[in-house]
């Protein structure tokens, strides 16, 4: 990824959270915007809890 501001150190966790939160936004689908919730839950869950 290139930022024209040097900010290149995002975690993959953030990443996702961003993408997941801009789909949420855009999607006017309920079983959609369901499934992203639902993943979500699972990238704020700390790594070391097992799913």
């Amino acid at each position: 990824m290139n930022d024209p501001k040097g900010k290149i150190d995002l975690t993959d966790r953030e990443n996702a959270e961003k993408k997941l939160a801009a789909l949420k936004e855009k999607t006017t689908n309920e079983n959609l915007r369901k499934s992203i919730e639902e993943k979500q839950k699972y990238i704020n869950k700390p790594l070391s809890k097992k799913f």
